[in-house]
């Protein structure tokens, strides 16, 4: 899982169909183990803008969501296709305001970043209301992320910095 991990953080806009092919056989050849064939399926969904899969798998429609990892790596694919479907926002969004553990809000909160503009009003006041001045660090994320949802959509230019 820490390979596919590392394929999607750091050159997922690298991947061009013939290495998107080799990565699609992983699955047939049953090298991976569960988890990380669900990543690398769901990497590969969003590669190809298939939303209405990462869509099946997000509400258990289709099989794949099983732990906190897999809803990371959906809440992430999400992200990359620029899903504009308010009920996935919302239940993001859902994710951010009720979970315990900062680790699953962090992750939450990066992701309706990334998904931009289109995640709302909602979920800014969500963000400012649960995320207070803590340690530098958080209060960087959290600010970014604020400009990101707060502002116009063609101000941000997506780019991979390696």
């Amino acid at each position: 899982m820490v390979i596919v991990g590392h394929l999607w953080k750091l050159h997922r806009d690298e991947l061009a169909s013939i290495p998107r092919e080799r990565l699609a056989k992983l699955l047939s050849d049953d090298v991976l183990g569960e988890h990380a064939s669900n990543h690398l399926r769901f990497c590969l969904a969003s590669f190809d803008g298939d939303e209405e899969y990462l869509k099946a798998v997000w509400t258990k429609k289709a099989p794949g969501h099983k732990t906190w990892g897999d809803a990371y790596a959906l809440m992430d694919a999400f992200a990359h296709v620029r899903t504009k479907d308010q009920a996935i926002v919302g239940d993001i969004i859902d994710i951010f305001d009720t979970e315990e553990q900062f680790g699953c809000k962090l992750k939450a909160m990066i992701s309706l970043g990334k998904i931009g503009p289109v995640a709302g009003t909602r979920a800014s006041a969500t963000i400012r209301r649960v995320v207070y001045d803590s340690e530098p660090q958080i209060i960087a994320i959290r600010d970014r992320v604020l400009e990101r949802l707060e502002s116009d959509e063609d101000g941000w230019k997506i780019i991979m910095v390696l």
